[in-house]
């Protein structure tokens, strides 16, 4: 269900906030980046696509694949009470992380090589 443009969200997001962050440091505004491995929202659960899709085996187990994680995702109260605990932070880092193994992933995923990442997201959505 999660298609290219979807993964490449964080890294746009990502570059964006880099870019604010060195634009607005000049007048004493910190930019900070906070991202939630799994977040239990209906904003990607209510998509609808047609049975006659090619891709309709690999929705299915997109499909699949976010309801597990969703079972251990964090709500999105716990990551408004994160955001509290930053902004009250005298210096705070420039990027957080929440959710269950969201350091490990995060890790993982910044330190792999592009094979092995491509890999462990592919087996991690049951498409491989």
């Amino acid at each position: 269900e999660r298609g290219s443009h979807a993964f490449s969200q964080p890294v746009g997001f990502d570059k964006i906030t880099q870019g604010l962050r060195h634009e607005l440091i000049h007048y004493n505004i910190r930019v900070i980046s906070i991202a939630p491995l799994y977040a239990n929202t209906a904003i990607t659960q209510n998509q609808d696509y047609t049975e006659d899709s090619p891709y309709i085996s690999y929705i299915d187990k997109a499909k699949q694949s976010r309801k597990r994680q969703l079972n251990a995702s964090v709500h999105p109260e716990v990551i408004a009470k994160q955001v509290m605990k930053i902004l009250k932070k005298k210096h705070p880092k420039f990027h957080y992380t929440t959710g269950k193994n969201a350091v490990l992933m995060g890790f993982l995923l910044r330190y792999l090589p592009q094979k092995m990442r491509e890999n462990l997201i592919q087996k991690r959505f049951g498409l491989k």
